[in-house]
């Protein structure tokens, strides 16, 4: 499995996580297929970005902080898991 941070392009491996489990096992079977493939792997959180604002209220802000870190704890296991 490649890393990547950017686009990762055609050929890349992309899983959408939210924290429940079987997202979790979905990102891990989807760290399994990047690793077959030699592919970069893409871990994403998706948002409601359709209400824009200037200032977050700061629970926002914290919960935001907290998808960051799933994102960060779920690729820690999806490349422990793949080595």
């Amino acid at each position: 499995m490649k890393g990547t941070t950017g686009n990762a392009g055609p050929g890349s491996v992309s899983v959408g996580v939210g924290g429940s489990e079987p997202g979790r096992r979905a990102a891990l079977g989807a760290a399994t297929e990047a690793t077959r493939r030699d592919s970069p792997l893409r871990i994403v959180y998706a948002a409601d970005t359709a209400c824009r604002v200037l200032h977050l209220p700061a629970e926002r802000i914290e919960r935001v902080r907290g998808r960051c870190q799933l994102l960060r704890e779920t690729a820690a296991a999806s490349r422990k898991w793949s080595s």
